[in-house]
């Protein structure tokens, strides 16, 4: 509703906090009120302008630590406040990602689910409805170790793997991982940067990528 009223004075941008609307049908009518304004729409999703995201997608993307086994990623509150930080976040670093099943929780605007990308990795999803504490994680397992996105985005941990003296034939991940701290408090910074850049060429791609997670969520 605030953004249909904002159209009506033919903005050239507007950078706007998630969700952008509630309801698939708004999102089909805001998507052609912008093409129809001309207006570019930016939505603040800023966890991916971290170079230590921008790192581990160069990790999946090349196979650094082998082929990724499966994800986990928990979040809590609402699904169209944090939950869809995680999808955007996923489908940033895994490509297209898409439901295959739902859990609902009842009386509860948050879900748990099963995703998966064009390469079948299943990624789980869990929601805790508890008010108490916040978090927000993700959990990759790869063939040749783990990377943990902790810490309500905060640090990075990777697990690597070395020979087990119980078992010789198999390995293991080592106790002590290798923890960096992330960019998180600057991507709003790194953000802004972006968007001027955007403005200025006139190119904005992403409205499209927003669409397409809030119809996913």
């Amino acid at each position: 509703l605030n953004l249909k009223e904002i159209l009506r004075f033919n903005v050239a941008n507007i950078f706007c906090e998630k969700p952008l609307c509630e309801k698939r049908k708004d999102l089909n009518l805001l998507n052609n009120l912008l093409i129809k304004k001309k207006t570019q729409l930016f939505t603040n999703f800023n966890r991916k302008e971290d170079k230590t995201i921008k790192n581990l997608k160069n990790i999946i993307k090349k196979n650094r630590m082998g082929k990724i086994q499966l994800i986990r990623g928990i979040y809590t509150d609402r699904l169209l406040n944090n939950g869809i930080h995680l999808i955007d976040l996923l489908s940033h670093l895994m490509g297209d990602i898409k439901i295959t099943k739902l859990f609902k929780q009842k009386k509860s605007q948050s879900i748990s689910c099963l995703l998966e990308n064009k390469s079948k990795v299943p990624i789980f999803i869990n929601n805790l409805n508890d008010k108490i504490f916040s978090l927000f994680e993700i959990d990759f397992i790869f063939q040749k170790g783990r990377i943990k996105y902790s810490d309500n985005g905060m640090k990075v941990e990777q697990f690597y793997i070395e020979k087990n003296k119980f078992f010789s034939k198999k390995k293991k991940l080592k106790f002590d991982p290798k923890i960096s701290k992330t960019e998180f408090l600057k991507t709003f910074k790194n953000q802004y940067k972006k968007l001027y850049m955007m403005m200025k060429k006139k190119k904005n791609k992403e409205f499209f990528n927003s669409k397409k997670i809030h119809q996913l969520c």
